[in-house]
């Protein structure tokens, strides 16, 4: 607590309005705006294995939030006061934290697969940015950001490991003669996928426990990784869908690619509202079900709707 009262001490609103700016690279809204543009107009791989990092590393952290239950800096003292603006974005659990979780998945995968040593120094950077954002505002500590980052970061290192190796093994495949190579991406792509599907509906069936039946959480605290754990199968389902009977192009005139993603965007945010209007009533499996659409939305649906118009 030490370090948030010195951050606290030393607020003033140059450093608000940096946090305010910088904490949202950590947000959902940054992460899906970043993954459509990449995924609907730049480089579909880069996309998935962005999303995979974000979805592995999110259930652990997620998934640990609830198991320990740690209570937020000021409800363990109940003399510190958090940033005001901040306040709202802090939901569930503190440790780890979401918002810096987010940050390194993102960030992690862009510094491992770009290898341009500005660009690096700048991932690198931002996710520090954010780390030190949630701890100035005081939602976080220090413990809760360096867990998330170094536990993100374990997920993104042993990811790229794994497509690294399929990529060595699919290139000494063909180097062979052996015309039965499957491509590497789709394949580990699928057997990502599998492996998410069935953690998201573990995790679905956790929260259901600890929530229902247990009786440890309520609902304000397990709600963030029951939407995650829905989002978590539309992405391995909408992987597995678009692979096998989609697989668009991202190609096209600089013009046709901004169309493509604002017009994407627009429909996606007009599609929360409805979704969360006519799932709400039914509580934890409705924020369930209307995450999973969404992100089938993204996955999927969109971009065969494209597609059968080129």
């Amino acid at each position: 607590m030490e370090l948030l009262y010195f951050f606290a001490e030393h607020r003033n609103t140059f450093f608000n309005i940096l946090q305010d700016v910088v904490m949202n690279i950590g947000s959902e809204l940054f992460l899906m705006g970043i993954i459509c543009f990449l995924y609907w107009a730049h480089d579909k791989h880069l996309a998935v294995k962005i999303g995979f990092a974000y979805f592995y590393s999110g259930l652990l952290v997620q998934g640990l939030k609830i198991a320990l239950r740690i209570p937020r800096p000021w409800i363990i003292d109940s003399k510190f006061e958090p940033l005001a603006s901040a306040k709202p974005t802090a939901t569930g659990y503190s440790f780890p934290s979401g918002h810096s979780q987010t940050a390194a998945a993102v960030m992690g995968t862009l510094f491992m697969e770009i290898k341009k040593t500005p660009l690096r120094v700048l991932f690198a950077v931002l996710l520090l940015a954010v780390g030190w954002s949630r701890m100035y505002a005081g939602v976080h500590t220090p413990y809760d950001v360096a867990a998330a980052i170094v536990l993100t970061l374990v997920v993104v290192v042993v990811l790229y490991w794994l497509w690294k190796k399929a990529t060595k093994e699919s290139a000494a495949s063909i180097s062979i003669g052996n015309s039965a190579s499957k491509d590497s991406f789709r394949e580990m792509t699928y057997k990502l996928s599998i492996i998410l599907i069935v953690l998201s509906i573990l995790s679905g069936v956790y929260c259901l426990l600890m929530y229902r039946i247990l009786g440890l959480v309520d609902y304000a605290n397990v709600s963030d990784l029951v939407k995650l754990s829905g989002a978590s199968l539309g992405f391995g389902m909408g992987a597995i869908l678009e692979n096998r009977f989609v697989r668009f192009s991202t190609q096209g005139t600089l013009p046709r690619k901004l169309l493509r993603v604002l017009a994407g965007l627009a429909v996606l945010v007009l599609l929360k509202t409805v979704l969360k209007l006519a799932f709400s009533p039914l509580g934890l499996i409705g924020d369930f079900l209307r995450y999973t659409l969404l992100i089938l939305w993204i996955m999927v649906l969109y971009p065969m709707l494209w597609k059968r118009n080129e």
